[in-house]
């Protein structure tokens, strides 16, 4: 699950030009969601509070996560529920390190950028205190890149989270966050559920418990 990034800024779009310029494209994982440099920028100012040494270290862990696997011939399990082993997990590795190396990037574009760089304080009415039922939308909308718009997955080794029970949700993605936190090896659900407050989460439950 791709966590909310709630009350995005907004960027010049020619800060982002120049990073492109500069760096590789990301590598795409059907779990990752769509990934592009505006949309983990976006990330790490909002939810990294722009401290990209702190992002990028929990990738590094992940990919010392799947190497560690990899190194044991043993499995590793993503988060839409699949086990990779053997070519596939060299592969994820791969796109792992891969994804590192674009963030690191980033980050020293981001660092030149200076003022290019910087977003546009989002209004107050913006802000991520909101409460209601648009609030719960725009936090859930960081979960639809992999269960799909409204909750409803195009992918089949992907779950919907639509109609799913509310307290079956909270649980889960406590479950995941807490795994996270430990290091677990569920790389990317864990990573992104982490980010999210107790209150985000039953939000995000709620909202896709509805629909």
């Amino acid at each position: 699950m791709t966590a909310a990034v709630i009350a995005a800024p907004v960027y010049a779009m020619s800060s982002f030009s120049a990073m492109a310029a500069e760096c590789a494209e990301f590598p795409q994982v059907d779990w990752w969601g769509p990934m592009s440099h505006e949309r983990v920028t976006t990330y790490v100012k909002v939810k990294h509070k722009g401290d990209w040494a702190d992002y990028t270290e929990k990738w590094e862990r992940q990919l010392a996560l799947a190497q560690g696997a990899g190194g044991k011939g043993t499995s590793l399990v993503t988060p839409n529920g699949a086990t990779i082993a053997g070519p596939a997990l060299s592969e994820y590795i791969g796109k792992l390190q891969k994804r590192i190396d674009v963030t690191k990037c980033l980050a020293e574009e981001d660092k030149k950028g200076g003022a290019a760089a910087t977003p546009f304080a989002p209004s107050a009415a913006d802000s991520s205190s909101q409460t209601g039922p648009g609030a719960a939308k725009a936090k859930a909308a960081g979960c639809t890149g992999c269960h799909g718009v409204d909750g409803m997955s195009a992918q089949p080794s992907t779950p919907h989270l639509a109609g799913q029970r509310e307290m079956y949700m909270v649980k889960r993605m406590m479950e995941f966050k807490k795994s996270g936190e430990h290091g677990v090896s569920k790389p990317d659900i864990s990573t992104e559920a982490e980010a999210l407050s107790f209150k985000d989460i039953q939000e995000i439950s709620a909202f896709f418990a509805a629909q």
